[in-house]
């Protein structure tokens, strides 16, 4: 069920979709589906808490492992820095194996600035290679709504079923695990568009060259080829002037742009970049709402009511030019058509950002002076 109890399930090139839309939906279904697991389990994960999240997933890992599951877990070195040396233990203990990308001090292949700035941003669950998980929620408590008086953060993702895609994502998988475990130098390259019908992809970035950054190009595509409307939801939104360019020409030749942006962020840095690209789109007519109920943590885009994207991508330099991402695009007016009533239900909890809404106090410009100066230094990505 989505917002307003909407079960939004549809059925392409031989998939069914189902649009999860917040923490409890996503979690509940994830290790509904763990629990139901009967061969393989493959979690890759940029963050996973050590809260009461977190836990219950690694208890219903290790049930599955129980159970004769081969289970792997993949987590970032960055991301899940955090996780004490025993948080494993339980699924160590019953055959489960788990490996982390780049972790911090670990000697590699990769170069010093390679190894701390890409990251495995990816948010994957893949089971019995038939049920996958693709979308921008952690596992961890943030995205709970069962916290006390803090509002979950507000983040999308979908459940894909059928073998085709499925599969397609646990070989995605075992590229990356083989590069973990056994330093295989080649596996993390691979970039591609996994094309499982007409009207169904799935999007593989792993972007150390620039050939292989694919999310990118299909967003831009899409973008320019845009007639009535695009709808952006970014949690970090600082992309690159050839996107700016793509937004604006849509504007230009009639297309109503929007983009949802949040009003608070978890990532300071982001905050800073965003800002005058921000107040630029604004002053080009461009409507950008900030989100106020609470962090808004979603990167998904619908396009002329039919073509969806969601995953791990976000619309920054970070995931263009260095993580590994993991999207899913779909054309269909029926789940095209939901995200836009998710995304009606989000703007009407948020504020439309006017030119004049936010004079900068001296803070507020060298913040902005700071944020053009990053997004200078990485144009050449």
């Amino acid at each position: 069920m989505t917002e307003q109890g909407e079960d939004v399930t549809t059925y392409v090139d031989g998939h069914s979709i189902r649009l999860l839309n917040d923490g409890e939906e996503v979690f509940s279904s994830m290790l509904s589906d763990i629990g139901k697991a009967t061969f393989e389990v493959l979690l890759e994960m940029y963050w996973i808490g050590e809260d009461e999240v977190g836990l219950a997933f690694r208890t219903a890992l290790a049930r599955a492992a129980q159970r004769g599951c081969a289970v792997r877990v993949i987590i970032d070195g960055i991301g899940s820095f955090a996780l004490s040396s025993g948080f494993w233990d339980e699924l160590l203990a019953v055959g489960g194996k788990v490996a982390t990308f780049h972790a911090i001090g670990e000697p590699g292949d990769a170069t010093i600035l390679k190894s701390f700035v890409s990251r495995d941003h990816r948010k994957l669950l893949c089971l019995d290679r038939n049920i996958a998980y693709i979308g921008g929620l952690n596992l961890a408590a943030p995205w709970w709504p069962r916290l006390p008086d803090i509002p979950a953060w507000r983040d999308t993702a979908v459940r894909l079923c059928g073998p085709g895609g499925a599969r397609s994502l646990a070989d995605m998988f075992g590229q990356t695990w083989r590069y973990v475990r056994d330093q295989d130098a080649t596996s993390p390259t691979h970039s591609s568009v996994i094309r499982l019908g007409p009207r169904l992809a799935i999007l593989v970035n792993t972007p150390q060259k620039r050939s292989g950054r694919v999310i990118r190009r299909l967003y831009l595509w899409a973008i320019r080829r845009a007639q009535k409307s695009i709808d952006i939801s970014a949690a970090y939104f600082a992309p690159r002037p050839l996107f700016l360019r793509a937004l604006l020409r849509a504007k230009n030749r009639g297309v109503r742009v929007r983009i949802l942006v949040p009003i608070s962020s978890d990532v300071w840095l982001a905050r800073l970049a965003s800002g005058p690209i921000v107040r630029y789109l604004v002053g080009k007519g461009i409507a950008v709402y900030a989100y106020r109920a609470s962090i808004l943590h979603a990167k998904t885009a619908v396009i002329d009511e039919k073509w969806v994207t969601v995953g791990s991508h976000n619309l920054d330099a970070f995931s263009w030019a260095w993580n590994l991402e993991c999207n899913v695009a779909v054309e269909d007016v029926h789940l095209g058509q939901a995200m836009v009533r998710c995304f009606e239900r989000d703007i009407a909890n948020a504020t439309l950002i006017s030119p004049a809404s936010a004079p900068l106090g001296l803070g507020s410009r060298v913040l902005n002076l700071a944020g053009k100066i990053l997004i200078a230094g990485y144009r050449w990505l």
